[in-house]
C-alpha cells in the first residue's frame, strides 16, 4: 500500500519474504502457528535463514557464542 516510501532494499526484501511465504511454507503450517498450536519448527527458521529473513546478514552458525549470547540459553524459545 505505501510501496512507494521503501527504499529498493527494503522492497526488495518484502518481495523475499512474500516469495518464502508462498513457495516454501505449506498455509497449515502458517494457520497452525497463528492458532499457537505449533511453534516455529527448526526447518522454518532454517529456510528463513538461507534467505537472509531473520534479521541477520551475516552467516553466524559457524562463530563461536560469547557469554552474553549463551545466558538463559535453557529458557530460550523461538517464538
Amino acid at each position: 500500500m505505501y510501496d512507494f516510501l521503501l527504499s529498493q532494499e527494503e522492497r526488495g526484501l518484502k518481495a523475499e519474504a512474500g516469495r518464502f511465504a508462498k513457495d516454501d511454507i505449506p498455509s497449515s503450517l502458517i494457520r497452525g502457528m497463528d492458532a499457537e498450536q505449533i511453534r516455529y519448527p527448526l526447518e522454518f527458521l532454517e529456510k528463513a535463514a538461507s534467505r537472509k529473513l531473520l534479521g541477520r546478514s551475516e552467516d553466524t552458525r559457524n562463530v563461536e557464542p560469547d557469554a552474553a549470547d549463551t545466558e538463559g540459553e535453557d529458557e530460550k524459545v523461538y517464538e
